[in-house]
C-alpha cells in the first residue's frame, strides 16, 4: 500500500491574551455607562511553528459627563500576539472576539483590559504508510475507515448593507457592534454557498436620553470553489471585519444605515477511504511488527437557542428611582466546561446594564446571572471556543422594586471528536520457523485485564503473550489477543 497522506480540518483556540487601552475624553466623566469593543485581524503568519497575529482593536466608550450628558469617545489601537503549537497547519482562517473584562477611569481618561480569544481554523497534515503483504504469508486484520479530506479552500470579502427608515428622527448613534448567526454551509456546482445573518446592536442617544436597537441582516453568498458538486461536504470560517452604523435625515425623515464587511473562508472536504493492517502474525517465519497510530481530529457542533427568564433583581436600594430607561448589551463572561463524555456543561455568567434615572440624572445597574446548559453528547474534549449570544427580549419592573429581563439566547459548542486507529507501519522479517503443526489462538477482552488473566484465559506462559502481542503489563476492552503454538495431537 502506498504512503497515506491525510489532510485533516483542526480547529483551536490561542491562550488568552490581554491588551490594554487608553481613552482619552474631552469632557470630565461622571460615569462610564459601556465599552464597546471589536477587533479586526489583518494579517496571520507562521514563522517556525509560531502563529504571529497582527491586528487592531476599536473601542467605543460611552459616559455620562459632569454636567450629565450622554457623550461617546472613541480610538483605535494596534496588537501583535505570538503563539507556539506543535503541529504543522497550513491553509489558516482566523477570527478574534475581544471583550472588555476591567475598566477603570479618571476625569478625562478611561483605562480598560481586553481579553482576546481568537479562533484558529487550519489544516494538519498526516502522513501514513502501511506494509504490503504480497510476497509472505501474514495472519492479520484488515481495516477500512472513512475521514474527511480538505480539497480546497476559496476566501472573499463581501459587503451587507440596509438602510432602514427610522421613526426616532436625526439619532446620534453612541456605538455598535456586531456577531454572525451561520445557519447553513452547502457545496453547490463549482461553489459553497454561505448562508446568514449579521445580529447588530447599537446604542444611540435622542434627546438626552440612550437606548438601544438590534438589527438582523440576513445574507446568502456565494464562493467560487472549483470542482464542488452538490451533496459534498463543505466549511466555513466567517468574522466581522468591520462594522458601520451612520444616522442621517432625508426628506423630514430619519434613516438608519448598517454596513457590516465580512470575511469568509470556505473549505471543500471530501470523504475518503483508507486501509490498514493490524494483529499481525506469520506461522511461517519471526516476525517484529512497527505499530503506530493514525489520530484525526473532527469538529462538530450543536446549537441551541432559548427565551430565558433569569432570576429577578432587586433594586428597592436605588434612591430617588425615577423611570427605568432600559437594559442594554447582554454578553456572556467566565465561560467554564464540565464534561463527563457522556453530557457536556456550559457555566457562564450573563451580564448586562440598566440604565435608570434619577432626579441627578442617569445612572447604571451591572447585572449579573449564572446560567448553565447542557447536552447529551458523547465526546473526548468540549474545546472553550464556544459561540455565545445573548439579546434582551424584554425587561420591566414589578411591584415597584424587582427588575425582570427575559433574554434570548443562543449557544454553540464546538466538539472535538478524536479517532484513533492503529496500523502497522512496517514488518522485519527475522528467520523461518521451525516447520512444525502450529495453531493461533484468538482472544477477544470483554473487560480490561492484566497480562496475568490474559495468559491464564490461553493457557500459555505470560511471557508468550507478552512476547507475540508486544505488551508488557495490561490489555484494553476489546482488544484481540493472538498466540501461536505447537498442536498437541
Amino acid at each position: 500500500m502506498d504512503n497515506l497522506e491525510i489532510n485533516i480540518g483542526k480547529t483551536f483556540t490561542m491562550d488568552k491574551y490581554y491588551s490594554q487601552i487608553k481613552v482619552v475624553v474631552p469632557n470630565n466623566i461622571k460615569e462610564v455607562v459601556s465599552v464597546l469593543t471589536r477587533s479586526d485581524i489583518i494579517s496571520n503568519d507562521i514563522v517556525n511553528n509560531f502563529l504571529v497575529l497582527n491586528g487592531k482593536i476599536y473601542v467605543d466608550v460611552i459616559y455620562v459627563s459632569e454636567e450629565n450628558v450622554i457623550e461617546t469617545a472613541k480610538s483605535t489601537i494596534d496588537f501583535i500576539e505570538r503563539q507556539k503549537f506543535d503541529f504543522n497547519l497550513s491553509d489558516i482562517a482566523v477570527s478574534d472576539n475581544v471583550c472588555v473584562e476591567n475598566v477603570t477611569f479618571t476625569n478625562s481618561e478611561v483605562v480598560c483590559q481586553a481579553c482576546h480569544e481568537t479562533k484558529i481554523y487550519g489544516v494538519q497534515k498526516y502522513s501514513v504508510g502501511a506494509f504490503d503483504s504480497a510476497d509472505s504469508e501474514f495472519v492479520c486484520n484488515k481495516r477500512e475507515f472513512d475521514y474527511l479530506n480538505v480539497a480546497q479552500s476559496s476566501e472573499d470579502r463581501f459587503v451587507v448593507a440596509e438602510e432602514v427608515e427610522s421613526n426616532l428622527g436625526n439619532i446620534d448613534v453612541l456605538g455598535s457592534n456586531a456577531y454572525l448567526m451561520i445557519s447553513d454551509i452547502a457545496a453547490e456546482v463549482d461553489k459553497i454557498v454561505i448562508d446568514g445573518k449579521v445580529v447588530i446592536n447599537t446604542v444611540y442617544k435622542d434627546e438626552n436620553s440612550v437606548s438601544e436597537c438590534q438589527k438582523e441582516i440576513e445574507f446568502r453568498q456565494e464562493i467560487s470553489a472549483k470542482g464542488a458538486m452538490p451533496g459534498m461536504c463543505a466549511n466555513a470560517v466567517v468574522r466581522v471585519s468591520n462594522i458601520s452604523v451612520v444616522s442621517e435625515q432625508k426628506e423630514d425623515k430619519g434613516f438608519v444605515s448598517y454596513v457590516v464587511d465580512l470575511f469568509a473562508k470556505a473549505y471543500l472536504l471530501e470523504n475518503k477511504n483508507a486501509v490498514t493492517y493490524d494483529d499481525v502474525f506469520s506461522l511461517k517465519n519471526e516476525i517484529v511488527p512497527t505499530y503506530d497510530y493514525i489520530e484525526m481530529t473532527r469538529d462538530d457542533g450543536f446549537k441551541f437557542e432559548s427565551d430565558m427568564l433569569l432570576k429577578q433583581t432587586d433594586i428597592s436600594f436605588i434612591n430617588d428611582f425615577d423611570d427605568l430607561v432600559g437594559v442594554y448589551l447582554p454578553r456572556f463572561e467566565n465561560l467554564t466546561f464540565v464534561d463527563n463524555g457522556e453530557t457536556a456543561c456550559l457555566n457562564a455568567t450573563l451580564s448586562a446594564v440598566a440604565v435608570y434615572r434619577t432626579s441627578q440624572g442617569l445612572e447604571k445597574l451591572d447585572l449579573k446571572y449564572d446560567v448553565r446548559f447542557e447536552t447529551e453528547k458523547d465526546i473526548s474534549k468540549v474545546l472553550e471556543n464556544v459561540v455565545t449570544t445573548a439579546m434582551i427580549s424584554t425587561f420591566k419592573i414589578k411591584a415597584g422594586k424587582d427588575l425582570e429581563v427575559t433574554f434570548s439566547v443562543g449557544y454553540k459548542f464546538l466538539f472535538a471528536k478524536k479517532n484513533c486507529e492503529k496500523y502497522v507501519k512496517s514488518i522485519d522479517i527475522k528467520k523461518e520457523k521451525a516447520q512444525d503443526n502450529s495453531a493461533i489462538k484468538v482472544y477477544v477482552l470483554k473487560t480490561e485485564q492484566s497480562l496475568f488473566d490474559v495468559a491464564r484465559a490461553l493457557n500459555v506462559r505470560p511471557e508468550v503473550v507478552a512476547e507475540q502481542n508486544e505488551v508488557d503489563d495490561c490489555f484494553e476492552t476489546g482488544q484481540k489477543v493472538y498466540v501461536y503454538s505447537p498442536l498437541n495431537v
